[in-house]
């Protein structure tokens, strides 16, 4: 079982490294290894779940159930796996980290080094090295000729997705090994792939909403230190900001338009999308009085939507949309329905009650994990359900937590 649990952890931390002939983004090589395990666990012993695990199992049954009612096997196949691979996934590794603990700190050292060694490779010498290891190697090279001030893919398929890696690296590191030796080393060598390889203006803007949001809900009761803590990383991003908005990347455009006053969630393309289909979805949802739209309604519900949004929405998503939603949480409150939803809301509410008063760096990881959610990371890529695995393990265990194996060296 323990090396299922380490190939299953493998898996999530390269969560699009293409194994089999799948075309889409988040392979799903931690499901197939999470479904065995699963298996072998039912095999051996009933299992018991909380009560968190059984929201979400039932959140999985309903996206299961709504196949039924789709004319486009595949595609709903596809977005019932996204709901699916939350629950098994995340039961899988959650109940392995209970038996075996956190992954090795040596582990995540290897992993940090290889992600930042290909990252460098890349900008430095050739970007399109290991590519062919990405579900859409050829559109991922065709992207790679015009980039416009985009940073390279690393190994996953966007530059917005290697961004969510470094966020996604920079939480792990930060719940797990904070008292580790030289871990600032490696939340240094994340923090550079965020800014000097990876370049993603979605990731950055994350990081730095993420902290505004925590300094406003928690300032009345934040202890000193952390406090300087928040207030030195503040000051960091501020320098980091003015400093590549000085550069030619998308980036610094974005940056300096924020600095002339420009509302970039209008006029920028990409930023003007994110933003739609977050609010496209949610209306949605409101719409359809909280009950589930299914998989194959959003592409028309969307044109409509931004065909009679006026100035809110830019001509440039006028010319076309797909079933694929780039809000995870938006997604879930559209396909399966605001009162499902409300499920999922729970969940990561209860981790928020439990972080507010006695984790208040796991505060601050869990917006920016959320915030992550509210963009386009899909709730079945592998390293998103290992966190929340991860998180829900350290809300119910933080007394006996449980660093089996792990090396402070």
């Amino acid at each position: 079982m323990k090396l299922l649990y380490l190939g299953i952890v493998t898996f999530c931390l390269f969560p699009y490294l293409a194994i089999l002939p799948i075309e889409t983004d988040s392979q799903p090589n931690a499901l197939i290894l999470s479904c065995l395990s699963l298996i072998i666990l039912l095999i051996r012993n009933p299992i018991s779940i909380t009560r968190d695990f059984l929201y979400l199992l039932i959140i999985a049954i309903i996206s299961v159930v709504l196949v039924a009612f789709s004319s486009d096997s595949f595609a709903a196949l596809r977005c019932s796996a996204n709901y699916v691979s939350l629950f098994i996934v995340t039961y899988v590794c959650y109940t392995f980290i209970k038996q075996f603990g956190i992954i090795n700190y040596n582990f995540f050292k290897v992993i940090v080094i290889i992600w930042f060694t290909v990252g460098l490779i890349q900008t430095l010498i050739n970007p399109t090295f290991l590519l062919f290891l990405q579900p859409r190697n050829i559109i991922a090279e065709a992207f790679l000729s015009d980039r416009g001030g985009r940073g390279v893919l690393g190994l996953a398929p966007e530059p917005t997705y290697y961004g969510f890696v470094c966020l996604q690296q920079l939480i792990f590191a930060i719940i797990n090994y904070a008292q580790c030796k030289r871990i600032k080393l490696y939340i240094l060598l994340i923090i550079s792939q965020l800014l000097l390889f990876n370049r993603s203006t979605t990731a950055l803007l994350m990081m730095i909403l993420a902290f505004i949001i925590y300094m406003c809900i928690n300032l009345s009761s934040i202890n000193i230190k952390i406090l300087k803590l928040f207030i030195g990383g503040g000051i960091l991003l501020l320098i980091i900001t003015i400093a590549v908005s000085t550069t030619e990347t998308r980036m610094g455009k974005v940056i300096r338009n924020i600095y002339e006053g420009k509302n970039i969630a209008v006029e920028d393309a990409s930023a003007n999308e994110r933003l739609a289909h977050i609010i496209v979805s949610t209306k949605g949802s409101i719409d359809n009085f909280g009950f589930p739209n299914g998989y194959e309604k959003f592409s028309d519900y969307y044109k409509g939507e931004v065909r009679n949004g006026g100035e809110l929405y830019s001509d440039y998503l006028s010319r076309g949309a797909e079933n694929k939603i780039m809000s995870s949480i938006g997604g879930m409150m559209f396909e399966l329905g605001f009162f499902i939803s409300l499920l999922f809301f729970t969940v990561i509410f209860k981790i928020y009650k439990y972080a507010k008063h006695n984790n208040q760096i796991l505060l601050f990881c869990l917006i920016l994990y959320t915030l992550c959610l509210l963009n386009a990371l899909p709730f079945a890529q592998g390293f998103n359900c290992l966190l929340l695995a991860n998180i829900l393990y350290i809300k119910d265990y933080s007394k006996g937590l449980n660093y089996a194996h792990s090396s402070s060296n």
